[in-house]
């Protein structure tokens, strides 16, 4: 399976007939992650779309709910990496902008609070 070494780094790498073994790839695992994550089985899903953004490096959806997953998990940190990721693919998405700041003063709460006791 020489697809597992390949990348989706670009939108051209969507159109390009040598990527049809890799995008399908890709909606396999992307269906799985989605699956899970629809379900609140946020572990697994979380280890599914970790699969997935090591394959695809552009989908904004799945970093994002990768974030979420973490969230929900409580990887705050993990949390603000993906949302970060999926920033930089949609810069001026603005409800991704306000939960970015809201988990980074929540991330701050919680670790003041953890440091005091």
């Amino acid at each position: 399976m020489t697809y597992m070494k390949q990348k989706i780094k670009n939108w051209k790498d969507y159109i390009d007939p040598q990527n049809l073994a890799l995008l399908r790839h890709c909606n396999i695992k992307y269906s799985e992650a989605l699956h899970y994550f629809k379900k609140q089985k946020w572990k697994n899903a979380r280890e599914a779309y970790k699969e997935f953004t090591k394959i695809n490096l552009i989908d904004f959806d799945a970093f994002y709910e990768l974030g979420k997953c973490c969230l929900e998990l409580g990887y705050f940190r993990e949390c603000v990496k993906n949302w970060s990721k999926a920033q930089r693919i949609e810069p001026e998405n603005q409800k991704l902008k306000k939960e970015l700041i809201k988990v980074k003063n929540d991330w701050k709460t919680y670790y003041q609070r953890t440091k005091k006791a």
